[in-house]
């Protein structure tokens, strides 16, 4: 757990994707937090930037297959827009750890 946040009069727990992630956050950097609801449970995603939010067409995401440098525990597809490519994270496993879910 990172902290906690007011959202509209109520406290969410804050998790650090980062930490998470097994990866370190550079002190000085901004971050934001997403709200996300995950194994029954509402909390906050800090995480270091918030690009977009996009929508993709199930014909756009293909199943993981083995990825270098990629974690398939917590990696639940693959996907690509355009010229972008996105890696869909698994929520549920990734805050497990933390959440006991």
């Amino acid at each position: 757990m990172d902290g906690l946040v007011n959202v509209r009069g109520g406290l969410l727990t804050v998790l650090d994707a980062h930490r998470l992630l097994g990866r370190e956050r550079d002190a000085g950097d901004d971050a934001s937090i997403i709200v996300l609801t995950a194994a029954r449970r509402t909390f906050g995603l800090l995480v270091g930037e918030v690009r977009d939010f996009v929508e993709l067409p199930a014909s756009d995401v293909a199943a993981r297959e083995r990825l270098p440098g990629v974690d398939p525990r917590i990696v639940r597809a693959v996907a690509r827009r355009g010229d972008d490519h996105f890696i869909l994270l698994d929520i549920e496993a990734l805050v497990a750890p933390v959440l006991g879910a």
